[in-house]
């Protein structure tokens, strides 16, 4: 996604000074002194992944060793070693496809497929015992790629990464659904419904560097952020929600109600198409990128107490 915001980032300037753009923020906004308790700029281990996972797509971590991993090609669950940094097992439940996310619940993998597609991968690793079940969600939307396990409410989170529908009113939404995995259906109304503006209100607050778009009635410039959503998950310890927008190069992170707490622009280098989040027990966290281009990597930082 380099490209894509290469050419964004054309005829456009970034925020650097808050008070100049104040009027995108409105009176009664008020800048969060929040912090995230991570260090992008200092990473604890940096890991070359084989070419097989060159379309690594959705990462779930299994215990202080071994990682889960689907790609956006095949119906093939990835065991990886991050010690020995090598696939270990593999383990097929399906057809070829476009894989976006995956999730653990016990030894029950669950894999969100882009156009919504839920597969429930029962003793995954038995080939023996080994069960395949798909639920169609429904989801209005193309291209879901969030998949996060919510063991507090008995769900998936399940994020389309476009925007909510079509027409003007959906334009400005981002919608997160909920799959019930005690009747496994999704619940039709969206559990969160992110506005992007509160989202651009937060980039002028808080100064992010991001490009921006001119306007007539905003000639400073409206922050140009997509949050197309391409992974997410729970924090284990702070129980906050964080999301990967590829496109962005962003994290952003939500709390309980939806809310947005804090968003940070990440390296380009780095994170050049992060699609794949996933927290150790401790804290630390796991961040996988395609290849695009590139070397498929993992990234971890570092759980700091703040």
């Amino acid at each position: 996604m380099s490209n894509v915001f290469s050419l964004a980032m054309k005829g456009v300037v970034y925020l650097v000074i808050a008070f100049m753009l104040s009027a995108c923020a409105g009176t009664n906004a008020v800048v969060s002194e929040k912090k995230l308790p991570y260090n992008f700029t200092n990473v604890k281990a940096r890991i070359v992944m084989p070419t097989v996972l060159n379309e690594v797509s959705g990462i779930a971590i299994v215990d202080n060793n071994t990682l889960l991993c689907v790609q956006d090609e095949d119906g093939i669950i990835f065991q990886y070693d991050i010690e020995k940094k090598e696939v270990t097992h593999t383990y097929p439940f399906g057809e070829k496809g476009d894989y976006e996310g995956i999730a653990l619940k016990g030894d029950t993998a669950y894999i969100l497929r882009s156009d919504g597609v839920i597969f429930e991968v029962c003793h995954y690793a038995s080939n023996e015992q080994r069960k395949v079940t798909s639920y169609n969600t429904g989801i209005n939307a193309k291209n879901s790629e969030g998949l996060a396990y919510d063991k507090k409410n008995n769900r998936f989170l399940v994020a389309p990464k476009g925007k909510a529908g079509k027409g003007k009113e959906a334009k400005d939404l981002r919608n997160i659904y909920a799959f019930d995995l005690a009747t496994m259906t999704l619940n039709q109304a969206p559990i969160y419904a992110i506005d992007m503006k509160d989202i651009r209100q937060y980039a002028v607050q808080h100064q992010l560097e991001v490009p921006l778009r001119k306007k007539k009635k905003n000639p400073q410039g409206e922050p140009i952020i997509h949050l197309r959503i391409s992974s997410l998950e729970i924090h284990p310890i702070t129980h906050q929600l964080y999301a990967l927008s590829d496109v962005d190069h962003m994290v952003f992170v939500f709390n309980s109600k939806g809310t947005l707490e804090y968003a940070e622009v990440l390296d380009e280098d780095d994170f050049n198409k992060a699609e794949g989040i996933s927290f150790f027990e401790n804290g630390d966290m796991l961040i996988s990128n395609e290849g695009d281009g590139k070397q498929p990597t993992l990234l971890r930082f570092k759980f700091l107490k703040l």
